[in-house]
């Protein structure tokens, strides 16, 4: 009750401005809009700038047409744990969603521009040349862009933070409690009263003493 009256109470009477909600809507715009998006699944032949490129690069080629000539559906998972390295920037066999700017993950423009340019399930019929090497590249996900204005979840964003604030004015209203109690605790009664629990639960496990036996064909 006295968390209701000092805390509850006025945070959920407290009107939040149209500042406030601007201010949540611009720190989560993620939350509210989102360009288009694409999603790959690779095959990534690491090959650092030097004179290994063109053998890195045949190799990509020779994976890329096993891709091709696989008929199974699961062909494309068992080739990336077959030849696939991991990439430095989003791991291995699965760039994540990105844009068009390649964020985020900082996707390669190479690799971005093929991607958009694909249907999704379909594999890239080319080897994808980067700075880091070698891609075969597989469409796996698409998502559509989207953008909720600000007056159609204001409400919600209001909410929000009500009970964020709620949230942290209890735990410091609490706090305030506990040092104003200087609450103190005597050692030495926990100790005793921790052993007296420890002889009770003993005493319960033990078994039972000079119970009569069962008699054959008798329940007790």
């Amino acid at each position: 009750r006295l968390i209701e009256k000092e805390v509850t109470q006025p945070v959920m009477e407290r009107k939040v401005s149209e500042a406030e909600i601007k201010q949540y809507y611009e720190q989560h715009r993620e939350q509210y809009q989102r360009p288009e998006q694409v999603r790959l699944a690779e095959i990534f032949i690491a090959a650092p700038l030097g004179n290994n490129r063109a053998k890195q690069r045949r190799k990509a080629e020779a994976v890329l047409a096993e891709v091709l000539a696989a008929k199974d559906r699961f062909a494309f998972t068992r080739l990336i744990n077959k030849y696939s390295d991991s990439h430095p920037a989003h791991g291995r066999g699965d760039t994540g969603f990105f844009d068009r700017r390649g964020q985020p993950g900082q996707i390669a423009p190479e690799l971005v521009k093929a991607a958009f340019a694909l249907d999704n399930g379909r594999v890239g019929d080319q080897v994808i040349e980067t700075a880091k090497g070698f891609h075969i590249i597989k469409l796996i996900g698409k998502r559509a862009a989207f953008k909720t204005d600000l007056a159609k979840v204001s409400r919600g964003i209001a909410r929000k933070i009500r009970q964020q604030e709620l949230k942290e004015q209890r735990a410091k209203y609490v706090e305030s409690l506990r040092q104003a109690a200087e609450v103190k605790i005597d050692q030495v009664m926990l100790e005793n009263i921790r052993l007296e629990m420890l002889s009770a639960k003993k005493t319960a496990a033990q078994p039972e003493k000079n119970f009569p036996p069962s008699l054959p064909g008798k329940s007790r």
